[in-house]
């Protein structure tokens, strides 16, 4: 789970739940970046109309289950627009020992697909200790998101240099 947020005046995004099968992948996103991640057992199954994907973290702690189909072909939004505004980010946002981090990111907008998604289970808001909304909020989906990493800084040390 992610959330829009901002960084040094810049659009950020802030992972609340990134989960990821791959081990070294969370050690090094924790130590290099600072930011959260929790392994977690993953079920990607692509097929040609739907995908279904489930994630659990800890039995019993946090879990969802998925299925993901297209309801558009991939294309690049034009600037100004609202899938624009929530998918080009220009940092990534932590907090470590009650300071803010910003690792700065690049990417080219993507191509983006309109999506409808179903969830069987998702436990994963409950345990971060927040409520989804009534409404299912517009869904966008890049098949594979490029982005350029840079080592993040406090932002006290960002505002010492304006």
């Amino acid at each position: 789970m992610r959330t829009c947020a901002g960084y040094a005046g810049k659009p950020g995004v802030y992972f609340l739940s990134p989960e990821a099968a791959d081990l070294p992948a969370v050690r090094a996103r924790r130590t290099l970046f600072h930011l959260p991640g929790y392994p977690a057992a993953m079920t990607p199954v692509e097929s040609k109309r739907t995908s279904p994907y489930g994630s659990r973290r800890h039995p019993g702690c946090a879990e969802f289950r998925r299925r993901r189909g297209p309801t558009t072909s991939p294309r690049v939004r034009d600037r100004g627009t609202s899938p624009i505004f929530r998918t080009l980010r220009h940092c990534l946002c932590t907090e470590r020992r009650s300071r803010v981090h910003g690792p700065d990111i690049h990417h080219l907008p993507w191509p983006l697909e309109d999506a409808e998604i179903g969830f069987e289970t998702h436990t994963v808001a409950a345990a971060a200790q927040l409520a989804l909304p009534d409404t299912a909020p517009p869904l966008r989906f890049a098949r594979r998101p490029d982005v350029l990493i840079w080592p993040p800084r406090h932002a006290d040390r960002e505002a010492s240099r304006v």
